[in-house]
């Protein structure tokens, strides 16, 4: 069988068992609360943004599904950024982690860090060194989104829980990103809908989206040879778990929703399943999603001359 048995059994249960009704949320070392992870994270996506920004960071900055801390958003609020959205689903932060991660990141920015090279993170930054553009803010503005994050004040920091409810100016934000979330949403068109609502017309999109099977098979891409029945057993009636759309028919609607794919990386992997195994709904895959693990792409909303 392809499928693993542990999350079929835990996605079958949670249909009577409400305590099985989670995400199967872990803490690994590639995980937000990890401060080395959150600083990573945050300068590869800004080495692909920085260009389209009209200032070094943008007032406004968002990002959908941070998970276990906020770190990659107090990056951007730390160099500059004024208002910054946590967006999600389901709210997996501790207010002490939280804490934790500030002040390691801080030390990480005094000292300007530049990337370590033996990191094996998806995408590779555009440049290993620390960005000469960043600037950090003062120890007093520093000392006050501190304390907005401890009291929760709204000021600098807004936790958006759920998402879906959220009212954010529209075309407020100048720079939205999201790393491992855009293939856990369900109502995926919906999501960049929203995005086309809050992104500013001068503003930019990073994405890194992951099109594996998140431990769910035994193959990397077993999860589009499970017909729709069972499918349905293992997604179970946890609040989310993965979507399976392909790399073209996730572009497909970016597009639609007014974007436009000014970078695109792929992250390519030989398939696991063949052609023939692959169920009904994913029998007309292109040979190019099956070979697509991951993606990194940067968009932007397009001109009127491209509409």
């Amino acid at each position: 069988m392809e499928m693993r048995l542990k999350p079929f059994i835990k996605g079958a249960a949670s249909f009577v068992l409400p305590p099985l009704r989670t995400t199967g949320h872990k803490v690994e070392r590639c995980s937000s609360e990890d401060p080395d992870f959150c600083y990573s994270i945050f300068l590869r996506h800004y080495s692909y943004a920085a260009s389209y920004f009209i200032s070094p960071i943008p007032e406004i900055v968002a990002e959908l599904g941070p998970g276990s801390s906020l770190g990659v958003g107090l990056c951007a609020l730390m160099c500059g950024a004024n208002i910054y959205y946590a967006l999600d689903f389901v709210d997996h932060t501790d207010p002490t982690i939280n804490l934790r991660v500030f002040d390691e990141l801080l030390e990480m920015f005094r000292n300007r860090r530049p990337l370590a090279r033996s990191e094996t993170i998806f995408p590779e930054p555009v440049t290993w060194e620390f960005p000469t553009s960043l600037v950090m803010s003062n120890d007093d503005r520093l000392t006050a989104i501190r304390d907005d994050l401890i009291n929760k004040g709204n000021k600098f920091v807004r936790v958006a829980v759920p998402w879906t409810d959220v009212q954010i100016p529209s075309k407020s934000v100048g720079w939205l990103w999201s790393h491992s979330v855009m293939e856990h949403v369900d109502d995926i068109e919906h999501a960049w809908k929203c995005c086309a609502t809050w992104l500013a017309t001068d503003g930019v999109m990073t994405h890194n989206i992951d099109y594996q099977c998140h431990g769910l098979t035994k193959h990397w891409d077993g999860h589009r040879s499970i017909n729709d029945l069972c499918w349905k057993i293992l997604r179970g009636r946890r609040p989310y778990l993965i979507n399976r759309m392909p790399h073209s028919a996730q572009m497909a609607l970016a597009n639609g929703c007014g974007f436009e794919i000014v970078s695109e990386l792929v992250y390519a992997s030989h398939p696991g399943i063949p052609g023939s195994k692959l169920a009904k709904r994913f029998a007309l895959t292109t040979a190019r999603d099956q070979e697509t693990a991951m993606a990194f792409v940067t968009l932007v909303v397009k001109s009127k001359n491209h509409i």
